[in-house]
């Protein structure tokens, strides 16, 4: 009928979009947290939402916000098909060996995924921040984007040398269409990325925020 949605989602009684159904179950290695689903109006586009993780052999990894929009009018166009992640979570432990990192969304304008990496095993320790958007190029937000991209990388780890010149770490980074906030004199000790801060407790957002 002219006017009226095409879909309505309703709970209870009551409109609701999206629909999230808690689950807390595990299903062998696989953890669902909840799953869901929403519409969207103007697109003709069904959402499916998945919350949870996969635990197997001492990998574990977690999702958050992971959703798949199915174009309903077009389904069998690939192209249309929209993919969505708000974090993840990914940890392994495996006898000295230890990796953990993560990925986490953050609206924009323009729309961010920032992530950390942690690997520690016998003798060193390797910390990395990285972060990745698509910028606009001209006034209009809806008009045509670039990537951005910024990885810094710490190394701890005997290296050797002469004894008046012993290396024990290193700390590299490099930018596309990124450029780092360089701090007043004054706000030096601050500054995310020094050696002794970065890595030990350095908050992401905040590290991200000067790049």
């Amino acid at each position: 009928y002219a006017g009226k949605p095409l879909v309505q989602l309703t709970r209870a009684g009551q409109a609701a979009n999206p629909i999230i159904i808690p689950v807390q179950r595990s299903f062998g290695p696989l953890n669902v947290v909840d799953v869901g689903f929403g519409w969207e109006q103007d697109s003709a586009r069904l959402d499916l939402l998945f919350d949870g993780g996969l635990s197997l052999a001492g990998l574990e990894a977690d999702v958050q916000g992971l959703s798949v929009g199915i174009p309903v009018k077009t389904i069998t166009d690939l192209d249309k098909y929209v993919l969505n992640l708000q974090g993840l979570d990914i940890s392994f432990r495996g006898g000295a060996v230890v990796i953990e990192g993560g990925l986490e969304k953050f609206a924009g304008p323009p729309i961010s995924y920032m992530g950390s990496l942690v690997v520690q095993a016998a003798g060193f320790g390797i910390t990395a921040l990285g972060a990745y958007s698509l910028l606009p190029v001209t006034a209009d937000p809806d008009g045509p984007t670039a990537p951005s991209l910024f990885v810094f990388g710490a190394l701890q780890a005997p290296l050797g040398g002469v004894p008046a010149f012993f290396v024990t770490g290193v700390a590299a980074g490099f930018g596309v269409n990124r450029s780092v906030s360089i701090p007043p004199v004054g706000q030096v000790q601050d500054f995310p990325l020094l050696p002794g801060k970065f890595g030990s407790g350095t908050s992401l957002k905040e590290a991200m925020t000067r790049l």
